[in-house]
């Protein structure tokens, strides 16, 4: 009986030190090339985040409101603050072991909770979320509606932003206290959080404040579309919202699933006015895709091959014009073709010029890949303000908000695409590919 209690005991043990957070200098699961390696070392140094009894930090882990309200105390050395106002949460106890933090966040402003005072302490906390949190914390000041919008039209996802969180977004991208690690031009604001996405934003925070000297280099992506390696994973995941994974591997053979994203650029341009149904329309694979594990699945080089189907031109004032192409074939470097199935990676597969409202920006230009005269992608045109002209850029958006192409708008909603544009399609059925041989299979 003794030798079986034993057993229990060390067993509950072994899993209780596995879950139990501790402080620690370095996480066997962090390595020094890893993207969010120096914040997460400087602030576990200073005991603001913590990792685990196996000395690991689980980066990829989400966080639950109650850790981040502890952390996000902590990161502003307000931990010794007195409670001055309390809020009677009724699924929150002070027994519960992050009450004194949670109410001490709630005291300053920087949290609050949901309808029936309710706080939710166990649930994961969203990118979005954390984001206006952050923004309460530097008291930025005033900010019109308009720098707003023109903050974050450079991100493809901006219009699945809530309303309400905005204008706390795009201060805190003004602050520099966003993170956006692999996707620069993805926001991903209805993301769960991760650890490592939290250390870093609120390492940054500090920075801002004050409270800390930047003695650690952050990995951010440059302000261009994802260098070489591009994942498919990766972009259709940030459409998906972080919810699925659109690789399967079996073995050496790689399944790009329906519904996955390809990022193309275009090259030659279209336009609604000119282009006739039954052109060819071709686009450019311009660095490689690959799994997030380095499996090349479709070299840098190969050509989609697609013709055009439908074409709506604009009509002055009542009519926007309307591009459908439908994509076919794709030929790798080495010269074999493929067949595929694809379209514009819209929620309609449609290239659809959006309602003017006599409100251009004029001269609106985001620098896509250095460029120079790129697009921003994914941003709705309603959220364009400004005098009325010509040349303001926009992008058609799908269900999570990832920009399909950037198009210039011309008087009546006509649609003008450049060669070199980026083109984001979305694939109609799956596209199989032999890792071992380079080849797709039909």
């Amino acid at each position: 009986m003794f030798k079986k209690f034993a057993a229990i005991f060390i067993s509950f043990c072994i899993i209780i030190m596995h879950f139990l957070p501790v402080q620690a200098a370095g996480f066997n699961d962090v390595q020094s090339e890893y993207w969010a390696y120096g914040p997460i070392q400087s602030l576990g140094q200073q005991n603001i985040i913590t990792g685990y009894l196996d000395n690991t930090f689980r980066p990829d882990n989400p966080v639950s409101r109650a850790e981040f309200a502890t952390m996000m105390i902590k990161a502003i050395n307000r931990e010794n603050t007195p409670v001055i106002s309390t809020c009677n949460f009724k699924d929150l106890s002070p027994s519960f072991w992050a009450y004194n933090n949670i109410q001490r966040a709630y005291s300053l402003g920087l949290i609050s909770g949901f309808p029936g005072k309710l706080f939710k302490p166990n649930d994961y906390i969203l990118k979005v979320e954390v984001i206006a949190i952050l923004s309460k914390a530097i008291q930025s000041g005033l900010m019109s509606e308009t720098e707003a919008r023109e903050i974050l039209n450079k991100y493809y996802d901006s219009a699945s932003i809530p309303a309400w969180a905005m204008m706390s977004v795009a201060k805190a991208v003004k602050a520099n206290l966003i993170v956006n690690y692999p996707q620069p031009n993805f926001l991903m604001p209805q993301k769960r959080a991760t650890r490592a996405e939290v250390a870093t934003m609120l390492y940054n925070l500090r920075l801002a404040l004050g409270l800390t000297q930047p003695s650690v280099a952050v990995q951010q992506p440059s302000a261009a579309l994802p260098s070489c390696p591009t994942t498919v994973d990766q972009i259709s995941q940030a459409a998906a919202g972080g919810a699925t994974a659109n690789i399967l591997l079996q073995g050496e053979i790689a399944i790009i699933q329906q519904n996955s994203v390809i990022p193309t650029t275009l090259v030659s341009p279209i336009s609604s006015e000119i282009s006739s149904i039954g052109d060819p329309v071709t686009l450019n694979v311009s660095q490689n895709i690959t799994t997030t594990q380095g499996v090349l699945l479709i070299p840098a080089g190969s050509q989609i091959c697609g013709t055009v189907t439908e074409v709506i031109p604009a009509k002055f004032g009542n009519r926007n014009a309307k591009l459908t192409i439908n994509f076919n074939k794709i030929t790798l470097p080495s010269g074999c073709s493929y067949p595929l199935s694809a379209s514009i990676a819209t929620e309609s597969g449609s290239i659809e010029a959006g309602s003017l409202k006599g409100q251009v920006l004029k001269g609106l230009l985001t620098t896509i890949g250095g460029a120079g005269a790129g697009a921003a992608l994914g941003t709705a045109l309603g959220a364009i303000t400004g005098k009325t002209g010509k040349g303001a850029i926009y992008g058609t958006a799908i269900g999570g908000g990832l920009g399909a192409v950037g198009a210039v708008m011309a008087s009546g909603g006509a649609i003008k695409i450049p060669s070199g544009e980026p083109v984001f399609i979305k694939l109609n059925t799956p596209l199989t590919v032999d890792t071992r041989t380079g080849t797709i299979i039909p």
